[in-house]
């Protein structure tokens, strides 16, 4: 059996997820990469870089973000955990509606809680995404000038959805 080693690793994930819109005819799903150094077990501590996007019938929604994530493994290095906090790079929305929505940069945290299992360097598992208060100007077609212009209005989209997720973990630790 080999033994963890003795001082901190350095680890990369690679993780690939999604899951049905049962209701709404669509999918969703995401790719997440993390780098980080493993402070002995159970601890780590790194970087991760998530691209989640997600559609329906009438409706397509992606986002980009980059934050810090917290590792943990226990049980043998076999259970998995991993806390995102990060802030979003991008968003966007679009629908068949008669407006188009614009996204307006500001502080949009998120936040992705992950429990899954590891079979060397396979690790699967459960996902979830929160990101509130997206604030975006709502644009509606002039038909005289024919070009989008602001309504004036805001709306504020969240993100709120479970992923299953398979990928590779790889570290010191197996």
């Amino acid at each position: 059996m080999e033994e963890p080693p003795s001082s901190s690793s350095i680890y990369f994930d690679l993780l690939f997820g999604g899951f049905p819109n049962f209701g709404n005819d669509g999918f969703n799903g995401h790719v997440t990469l993390g780098m980080g150094r493993q402070f002995s077990e159970p601890v780590g501590v790194g970087l991760g870089f998530v691209a989640l996007g997600r559609s329906t019938v009438s409706t397509t929604e992606g986002m980009s973000g980059l934050g810090v994530q917290y590792r943990i493994l226990r049980g043998n290095h076999h259970q998995y955990a991993k806390v995102e906090i990060g802030h979003l790079l991008g968003y966007n929305h679009t629908d068949d509606g008669p407006y188009d929505t614009r996204y307006e940069r500001g502080f949009d945290p998120y936040f992705r809680i992950y429990l899954g299992h590891r079979a060397g360097p396979v690790t699967f598992g459960v996902v979830y995404t929160n990101a509130s208060g997206i604030e975006q100007s709502l644009w509606e077609m002039d038909e005289q000038q024919q070009e989008f212009v602001d309504t004036g209005r805001r709306i504020t989209e969240q993100i709120g959805l479970f992923q299953l997720y398979i990928g590779i973990s790889l570290d010191g630790y197996r």
